[in-house]
């Protein structure tokens, strides 16, 4: 009898923190501050509510771009630095791995709070090799509560939405769980024969698990907390007359403008002996047709993309 009553209360017990971190963190997603809109951390890539709260600030501009998000943090070149109280709030989304198709459905769940709104998508010539996104970096960067959220934006094209569905099953096909969460997604919400009570209660599930995932992180992190602002010019002279200077200390031993320490591991012998490393790109790769979605889920949505 005493090992029931245990039982029952520790359930009650785990029931209400359960509903008191659910109210807290679905009621609590975290305001635009430099630091969330910056901050690289998957947990804010995959949770859509928390991206378009932070794209509501007025200045915001989201960002999709892959590893150069990170490069420079923190110094004062860094994007968190440059635009630190400034009259820009910029939203990075992404990190290595995350390419124009993860991009596009993304920008497709953001549809609403980014319409009318500009966007920026630093795009990496190492995209563009055979085949496009590597199936295993797809996986790793996809998010179910954003490809749930795409498929429901009614303004996207019927084509843009088929290309991107069997894309998608094309670059899972080797990953069984992944697959399994995509046709199951495509026949809630991406068919003819739409199963919306089952969508909403799938979705209320995947939403439970990334609001709760971002707003721990964000306490753990400290990231949530609000920050003075204090409104200021940007020196644009100044601070590209200090990335020369820095630029020649760190890329002035060799004449290909790389930097130093990768001319010396990679490239110094075998350029001494003639030879010549053949990139890995192509003029057919997917990755373009990856790409001209990514543009078109823009212009279904009346986002104005500036592709870099």
């Amino acid at each position: 009898m005493k090992n029931i009553k245990a039982f029952i209360a520790a359930f009650v017990l785990f029931f209400l923190t359960a509903a008191g971190i659910h109210m807290t963190a679905h009621g609590g997603l975290p305001e635009y501050t430099i630091r969330l809109g910056t901050w690289i951390e998957p947990s804010k890539f995959m949770c859509t509510d928390g991206l378009a709260q932070l794209l509501r600030s007025e200045n915001a501009v989201a960002i999709f771009g892959s590893s150069e998000l990170r490069h420079g943090q923190n110094t004062e070149f860094g994007v968190n630095s440059v635009f630190k109280d400034s009259d820009m709030d910029p939203v990075c989304i992404g990190q290595a791995g995350y390419q124009s198709l993860t991009h596009a459905i993304t920008a497709g769940a953001l549809g609403e709070v980014l319409s009318e709104k500009k966007a920026v998508i630093i795009v990496s010539p190492q995209w563009f090799k055979d085949g496009g996104v590597k199936k295993s970096a797809f996986g790793a960067s996809f998010s179910e509560d954003a490809f749930l959220t795409f498929l429901k934006n009614d303004k996207i094209g019927r084509e843009t939405k088929r290309y991107v569905t069997e894309r998608a099953r094309e670059l899972a096909s080797d990953n069984c769980a992944l697959l399994e969460k995509i046709e199951t997604d495509i026949k809630l919400y991406g068919g003819e024969d739409q199963k919306e009570s089952l969508g909403r209660w799938r979705e209320f599930l995947v939403k439970e698990r990334t609001d709760t995932g971002l707003f721990l992180k964000s306490v753990v992190s400290n990231r949530a907390r609000k920050e003075e602002r204090r409104q200021r010019e940007i020196d644009w002279n100044t601070l590209y007359k200090q990335a020369k200077e820095n630029g020649k200390k760190i890329a002035d031993n060799n004449e290909y403008g790389m930097l130093d320490a990768v001319y010396e591991k990679e490239y110094r012998d075998l350029i001494e002996k003639g030879g010549v490393k053949k990139p890995a790109y192509c003029v057919d790769s997917k990755e373009f047709e990856d790409l001209e979605c990514f543009l078109r889920v823009c212009g279904d949505n009346g986002i104005d993309v500036l592709v870099v």
